[in-house]
């Protein structure tokens, strides 16, 4: 959504009238063709080095007689079709000459921007596709000739060795740097060097490639105990089995590569005819005006009149009637301020991107695939260029997008720039662009963050804050945004994803201004619940919760996100019941992880006594098994919490579970309660109890595991009660029982990020790195893993910014 602003560029004309402009589809494609330029060039010259390197490597392999195909020439009674492989220098060499010839039409037709060099060049890509498929076309139609003719090979080979291992110093040499290059013996096993020269002049011993750990021949007894080593022609079949996956990868990027440089070749071309005439033509001219008329659309009546508006509308005209259709939407009038908007979707960007944006918010929130495709073919239709077929080509446009925001963010800072009626929408369209990719993008790891700065974009995360307040201070078309994105930083990623500190006092300031216009506006309570939850004020959060509820009926989705909310906040309290009458709420009616709000389910009856009569004669047992049955996938992939999820709710199928909040620890629930004394009191008898549960059952697989979890969960709650030492030592056993947990392997690499946050606290810095980049870098693939590298990224952040280690990389 960030940059789906920016594909139309602003009619920068400030002097005079203004019109809603769409700058021409020439110009809008100036970016992309100088960076396709730039990238063809790229891949060009890496195809001209690699084509150099294959053409080196056929000279190579035709002026040595002692390679492999030195000994294919000497193999007697070798098939026929063999010899053929004899020529793969000469092939070698005329495929390297091909790939220089390409790569050099491709990089000078590139610069020169030559119409007849990128056409060749075009075509000769296009042939050798062509061919690549025809070929692959052959190999797996004739892939049993194919075998028949290994065969033939191993039979002729193995006779070679029985024949000349021993006597030919070319052959003995030869096989012997292949047995130990592959770490082999003979060519189907040590059985083919029986009658062979070596053999018998050796008292029937075998070469010390076929017995391990040896430096000297071994006898047969040795040799046939030797499970570790395999023949060399098993041992190639294994490698490329065991490679198959990556082979084939090699092979598709190849042809994505070579299908990318047929369509540079001929998108170049096009680009350079079309460039040539940019400057003779005039955005005033090829731009269209937003249709309509001025007319006073207060009242949300402007729909109603929609085709009784004059063909003509300015610019002004368009934003005026847009900020009208965002003070009806957070003012709870969705619906209606969808009528303003929509007779104008297909007329005028700034409506089109409205219009989309609430179509979005609408489908994230029910997550019903007809409310998906409807927002994104509206976002689609707000857009100049709709042929985003590949993901390249969206990459590419997402950095053009950026390098506009730039471009006009340099503008507005000369002296050139004169402020007309809607400067203040130029101004906050620019923060939030130039301030959402930043803070975006300072949420990624350095590893990652590197390579998209080498790619032109920049992750400062205090310079994307800055803009994003600047943008959200002011009314204008995307101060709402402008405060949605800091908000959601706030209160909620840097919780989830970051060291669970957020900036409380800016939610707040940023909160009254929009609490004051919009005092009942579902939105903003929402986000004053979230705010006195993360203070620890719960009863007030769950008034406000309940108040966004009561505020508007329209869309239930919004009382779904106040559920989740109320969930938690009675899950601190431990008001087990009403937490589940949330959960269950949510398990109804809401569609965005019925796996986890099952299991959520589960874990609050399972939180109530054992005597206590469940709701609605559920038992937590049979909702624990009913967990996966509501798996979900998105992109084809479950959601980590809902991985998660599944895997606890096989831990309570088993005999004996112990009760404990662990999805709340998830959620970094415990740094809520951490303002609250009692709160972290009764969090601790719980998990007191639950340890004593423990050691009165009797042990089974989970106890390591179990035990391990409730010392992390104690470990938080002694360091909110101020008791840093025995925290310490709480998240020290965790650590010190790595290898004896079996199941739960996320529990390690979790304690040391909390033992880090500790020391951040302690101000030991040096150890906190230490166990920062332990947890970081010496595990892998267990639960939630994305989410502890994020909080490990943002406490190494934090440890940064303490000491003033600040990188300028921002515009």
């Amino acid at each position: 959504m960030v940059w789906s602003f920016v594909k139309t560029k602003y009619a920068l004309s400030m002097n005079g009238p203004l019109v809603c402009h769409k700058v021409p589809q020439s110009e809008a494609n100036m970016g992309c063709f100088g960076f396709l330029k730039v990238m063809m060039f790229i891949f060009n010259g890496v195809i001209f080095l690699a084509g150099g390197a294959i053409l080196a490597v056929g000279i190579w392999v035709k002026v040595d007689s002692g390679s492999i195909l030195g000994f294919l020439g000497k193999i007697e009674n070798a098939p026929p079709e063999l010899r053929q492989v004899l020529n793969v220098g000469y092939l070698l060499i005329a495929l390297g000459v091909l790939l220089v010839v390409i790569g050099f039409l491709g990089c000078c037709g590139a610069v020169r921007e030559s119409k007849c060099m990128l056409m060749l060049f075009f075509i000769i890509v296009l042939l050798v596709f062509i061919a690549e498929v025809a070929g692959a076309v052959v190999i797996l139609v004739f892939r049993p000739l194919a075998d028949e003719l290994f065969q033939k090979l191993g039979t002729a080979a193995v006779q070679n060795i029985k024949a000349d291992y021993g006597a030919n110093p070319d052959i003995t040499g030869l096989w012997n740097t292949t047995m130990d290059t592959l770490k082999c013996c003979g060519f189907y096993n040590s059985s083919d060097f029986v009658g062979s020269p070596y053999y018998r002049n050796h008292d029937m011993r075998f070469p010390p490639q076929c017995c391990p750990g040896s430096s000297y021949s071994c006898n047969q007894s040795e040799a046939d105990n030797a499970t570790t080593i395999t023949g060399c022609f098993p041992k190639i079949l294994h490698l490329i089995d065991s490679n198959t996956v990556v082979i084939v990868a090699v092979a598709l990027g190849i042809g994505v590569l070579e299908c990318r440089e047929a369509w540079d070749g001929v998108a170049v071309p096009g680009g350079v005819l079309n460039a040539s005439g940019l400057s003779e033509r005039s955005a005033a001219e090829a731009s269209s005006r937003c249709r309509g008329t001025g007319a006073n659309m207060s009242n949300g009546k402007g729909a109603q009149n929609a085709a009784e508006k004059s063909p003509q509308m300015t610019l002004k005209e368009c934003l005026d009637e847009c900020m009208e259709a965002l003070d009806l939407f957070l003012n709870n009038h969705f619906d209606e301020s969808l009528q303003m908007l929509r007779p104008r979707v297909n007329e005028s960007m700034y409506h089109a991107l409205i219009y989309a944006t609430i179509l979005e918010m609408q489908a994230m929130m029910t997550f019903q695939h007809d409310d998906i495709s409807n927002a994104g073919n509206t976002m689609k239709s707000a857009q100049e260029d709709e042929n985003m077929v590949s993901f390249i080509k969206g990459g590419i446009k997402v950095r053009n997008s950026y390098l506009i925001y730039k471009e006009l963010h340099s503008f507005v800072k000369s002296h050139n720039c004169h402020k007309g009626p809607s400067h203040v929408h130029l101004v906050g369209g620019i923060s939030f662009g130039i301030g959402a990719f930043n803070l975006t993008l300072s949420l990624f790891p350095p590893r990652i963050l590197r390579v998209l700065e080498f790619a032109g974009f920049s992750g400062d995360k205090e310079y994307g804050l800055s803009l994003l307040q600047d943008g959200a201070t002011g009314m204008n078309l995307r101060s709402m945004l402008c405060a949605l994105l800091l908000l959601c930083y706030y209160t909620f990623l840097t919780f989830i994803l970051g060291t669970g500190e957020g900036d409380v006092a800016e939610a707040e300031k940023l909160l009254k201004p929009f609490q004051r216009r919009y005092p009942r506006g579902a939105i903003f309570l929402f986000f004053a619940g979230r705010t006195e939850e993360i203070k620890g004020n719960i009863d007030e959060a769950v008034a406000l919760f309940e108040d966004g509820c009561k505020a508007q009926q329209t869309w239930k989705q919004f009382h779904h996100m106040c559920y989740w909310e109320l969930m938690w906040c009675f899950t601190y309290k431990r008001a087990w019941k009403m937490a589940y009458f949330y959960a269950d709420l949510l398990s109804k009616e809401s569609r965005w992880s019925k796996a986890m709000y099952m299991y959520m389910k589960a874990a609050y009856l399972s939180m109530l006594p054992k005597d206590e009569a469940r709701p609605f004669g559920e038992e937590e047992v049979d909702l624990f098994r009913q967990v996966p049955t509501f798996k979900q996938k998105i992109a084809g992939k479950s959601p980590p919490t809902e991985k998660f999820a599944i895997r606890k709710a096989r831990r309570y199928k088993a005999s004996c579970p112990v009760r404990l909040p662990e999805m709340m620890y998830m959620w970094n629930g415990f740094s809520m309660i951490s303002k609250r004394p009692e709160l972290t009191e009764g969090m601790m008898q719980t998990l007191t109890e639950a340890e004593r549960t423990l050691l009165e059952s009797p042990v089974n697989e989970y106890a390591v595991d179990d035990r391990c979890l409730i010392h992390l969960l104690k470990g938080l709650c002694l360091k909110n009660q101020g008791l840093l030492q025995d925290a310490e030592e709480s998240f020290y056993r965790v650590c010190s029982s790595e290898k004896k947990i079996r199941f739960d392997h996320y529990l390690v690499p979790n304690a040391l990020v909390e033992l880090g946050l500790l020391y951040i606290d302690q101000g030991r810095r040096a150890e906190a790195i230490k166990v920062l980049h332990k947890a970081k870098q010496s595990y892998k693939d267990y639960s939630m893993e994305s989410r502890t590298q994020f909080r490990v990224h943002a406490a190494l952040a934090k440890l940064k910014a303490e000491t003033g280690e600040e990188d300028d990389t921002h515009l």
